[in-house]
């Protein structure tokens, strides 16, 4: 099992319910609420599956024009091939060095550190971002 989906197992109770569309508040208070908050429930009106589909949709849009380098240079516990895989699909992340504790720690700490540096504070980064992902669904 992958290290997203590993985590969200345990976080989001499962319904095969199939989703309606997110709106850019949901997004952003869903991001807040996990990464910031480390809240354990999905937003009222959503389940576990709809939470980890818009997640991967939102991480792979954030996670696709990442410098490596950043991450390289500060973390050399992990090889450039460990980071890129982890970063370019944390879904089928998984390493031989790592267990997934150690996985899931990495990629939410990259995680945070990408939405802090995209404003002043985590969530106002998770703001951005949400707000350019939609900008982007539209545009397509």
């Amino acid at each position: 099992m992958n290290v997203i989906s590993l985590a969200l197992n345990l976080i989001f109770p499962r319904n095969q319910d199939k989703s309606r569309l997110w709106t850019e508040a949901e997004s952003k208070k869903l991001l807040v609420d996990l990464v910031v908050y480390g809240i354990k429930e999905p937003p009222q009106g959503r389940h576990r599956d709809e939470c980890e589909c818009h997640l991967e949709d939102i991480y792979t849009f954030l996670f696709k024009n990442v410098d490596m380098a950043d991450y390289i240079k500060d973390t050399p516990q992990w090889t450039q091939e460990e980071t890129k895989e982890l970063l370019s699909a944390p879904s089928q992340s998984g390493s031989q060095r790592h267990d997934s504790n150690a996985c899931e720690t990495y990629y939410y700490s990259m995680l945070s550190e990408l939405f802090e540096k995209r404003g002043d504070s985590i969530e106002d980064g998770i703001s951005q971002v949400v707000e350019e992902y939609y900008s982007k669904k539209k545009q397509a």
